[in-house]
């Protein structure tokens, strides 16, 4: 089981207004290869390539200048966004958009039409890891199957040649100054009233 350290979130100076001429503005960042026309090959059509890159990324954009237009951060780079925003609540909304911005272009941008080759280096780290290339390509595939509902998976380096999946839901974040997020209580733990309540009682009846 993991085990994780209580963590006080800390607070962020106020978003205040930056001052006139500095308003950079996010935008849908150019990807190494264009595929409008032909589409990721054995992945997406040009028209499912429109709708998880284009639009998708557009909208995430868009909401991403609305919610840092007029604020220090609205010329910040997405990743200094979401480690910025990760542990304060109040800004959830700021870091779902920012991490969804950052995940989905390193996605993206790390697509080529025909594939790239791997280093001799990389790959005897990765068979250390995994045994061999195949058995990680197959955990790849068998963690995505065993996720509950979209997000991604990261091949990360824990330590020097060795190498993990990691898993994150939704607009959730590989790096370690974004996984403080998790709060003490919910809907579940809420004392009788959490949705949790029926299932306790249950189990202490069980145990009688």
């Amino acid at each position: 089981m993991f085990s994780t350290r209580l963590r006080i979130p800390r607070r962020l100076p106020a978003l205040r207004p930056l001052p006139a001429g500095r308003r950079l503005k996010h935008d849908v960042p150019r990807l190494p290869y264009d595929f409008s026309e032909t589409g990721v090959p054995d992945l997406l059509s040009p028209h499912g390539f429109q709708l998880a890159w284009t639009m998708h990324m557009s909208s995430i954009v868009e909401k991403l200048n609305f919610l840092t237009e007029g604020t220090v951060l609205e010329d910040q780079h997405v990743k200094n966004i979401l480690l910025a925003t990760a542990r304060e609540p109040e800004q959830a909304p700021l870091f779902n958009y920012a991490s969804m911005a950052h995940n989905s272009h390193f996605f993206f941008s790390g697509l080529a039409p025909g594939g790239t080759p791997m280093s001799d280096a990389l790959r005897l780290e990765l068979e250390a890891s995994f045994s061999s290339v195949d058995t990680l390509r197959r955990e790849f595939v068998l963690t995505a199957d065993a996720m509950f509902g979209p997000g991604f998976i990261w091949l990360v380096k824990a330590g020097p040649a060795e190498y993990r999946l990691l898993p994150t839901y939704l607009a959730g974040s590989p790096y370690p100054g974004a996984h403080w997020r998790a709060q003490p209580s919910d809907m579940n733990t809420l004392g009788n009233h959490g949705s949790a309540w029926d299932q306790r009682r249950c189990r202490r009846a069980a145990s009688t």
